[in-house]
C-alpha cells in the first residue's frame, strides 16, 4: 500500500508498507534516531540483530516508511495483537 500526503511545504510525501528489501533503510533509520536521542549508534551486530528480529517479527508487525523528495524521511511500525478466542466472538485484533 503506497499513501501521498502533501505536506505544509508542499512537499510530496510517499508513504509505503516496508519490505526486506528496506532493511537497511530501517537499520538507517534507526541509527538516526538513536543518534538524535542521543545514543551511540556505532554497534558492528546491529544489521545482523534486525535481521534476525525482523524475520521473527514480520508476521506481526506492520512497519512504514516515508518518504519525501526520494529521500526517507521517516518510519512507524505497529504490533498487531491477536486475541485469544471466546465462545460466541468473532475473531478480533488489535494495534
Amino acid at each position: 500500500m503506497v499513501a501521498q500526503v502533501r505536506c505544509a511545504l508542499m512537499t510530496e510525501a510517499v508513504i509505503r508498507q516496508a519490505e526486506v528489501a528496506d532493511l537497511a533503510a530501517i537499520a538507517l533509520l534507526r541509527r538516526q534516531w538513536t543518534q538524535e536521542q542521543g545514543g551511540a549508534s556505532d554497534d558492528p551486530g546491529f544489521d545482523e540483530r534486525l535481521a534476525t528480529w525482523f524475520a521473527r517479527e514480520s508476521s506481526r508487525r506492520i512497519i512504514w516508511l516515508a518518504e519525501a523528495d526520494g529521500r526517507l524521511v521517516g518510519m512507524m511500525n505497529l504490533v498487531v495483537f491477536e486475541r485469544m478466542p471466546r465462545p460466541g466472538r468473532a475473531p478480533s485484533r488489535w494495534g
